[in-house]
């Protein structure tokens, strides 16, 4: 783990430089992987916007998250 952002409702988001990332939202974790929503597990850079949304740059693209 490289980094820990939270969202703005209010999740707790883990990142790996080669892992993907996990969240972490009332008690539960949610994997985010190459497999499951993501380009890559190298996470390289990480935004959280002021509408909500939680961009992550991948060394193979960009994905963003959006949480009520």
């Amino acid at each position: 783990m490289w980094a820990v952002i939270q969202d703005k409702a209010g999740g707790l988001w883990a990142l790996s430089h080669k892992d993907g990332i996990k969240r972490l939202k009332d008690g539960q974790w949610q994997l985010f992987n190459k497999d499951n929503q993501l380009p890559s597990n190298r996470i390289r850079s990480r935004y959280v916007a002021n509408d909500g949304k939680v961009w992550i740059a991948t060394n193979k693209g960009v994905c963003s998250y959006e949480y009520d």
